[in-house]
């Protein structure tokens, strides 16, 4: 085992750190990418809001609570329509599926973790949205909404990566908006969106395991608990 370093040894790799320094700063400094994506932020929200409930973590609640608040106020436009990403004071690009999926399932996640219906219905709004735009008329959902500066062809992706796919995320989401509100539009919507997205995990399931995830919660079976009385009473 390695002793400690003397006084006399840390002094010496101090001024050898000072001198590295000052070297490395006659350097033109790395390129820093200190961007907000409004996708990754809603994964970040789901993974901070389940944390906070599963560890009986505080902080973590508060810290999905915060992005979600700035998601909610600042990524967004003058019309209420997300944006990609926002740097710099200013937020822009046309978000794309993954931008509303995602901060949606961030939000359902944190209604799970405090029951705030304000959660709920900004989340129900946000996929609203994502069926208005993104819907195709094969029932996929494209990658870029309807009204976007696009190519000629609207992409779809299915298929789950390193990331679950905007679909993936969208279906979980339709089945537990489904669930939790008792609305049929909701389980309607799913039922549709699982129709269309059925065959391609179907011919290729391991490259969409998020997508059966999905299917998993829509076919059940699954149960249902309901809480009476006062918030605050024993």
């Amino acid at each position: 085992l390695k002793a400690a370093p003397t006084a006399a040894e840390r002094s010496v790799l101090a001024r050898c750190r000072e001198q590295l320094l000052a070297a490395r700063g006659r350097r033109v400094p790395p390129l820093r990418d200190d961007k907000v994506l409004t996708d990754w932020n809603g994964l970040a929200i789901a993974a901070l809001a389940r944390a906070s409930w599963v560890l009986g973590e505080a902080a973590y609640h508060h810290a999905a609570q915060a992005a979600a608040e700035f998601g909610l106020k600042t990524l967004r436009d003058e019309a209420g329509r997300l944006r990609h990403r926002y740097r710099e004071g200013e937020a822009a690009i046309a978000a794309f599926l993954d931008d509303y999926a995602f901060l949606a399932w961030g939000l359902l996640e944190l209604y799970d973790a405090d029951f705030d219906p304000r959660w709920l219905r900004e989340a129900a709004a946000l996929m609203t949205t994502l069926l208005a735009q993104f819907r195709t008329e094969e029932g996929v959902l494209s990658l870029t909404a309807a009204d976007a500066e696009t190519l000629f062809l609207r992409p779809c992706e299915t298929h789950d990566g390193a990331l679950p796919s905007g679909n993936s995320v969208a279906l979980a989401n339709l089945v537990r908006l489904g669930l939790l509100t008792g609305e049929m539009k909701w389980a309607g919507e799913a039922e549709a969106l699982r129709r269309a997205v059925s065959g391609a995990a179907g011919r290729a399931p391991l490259g969409h395991t998020a997508l059966l995830c999905g299917l998993d919660l829509a076919l059940g079976p699954t149960r249902e608990v309901v809480v009476c009385g006062e918030r605050d009473g024993a």
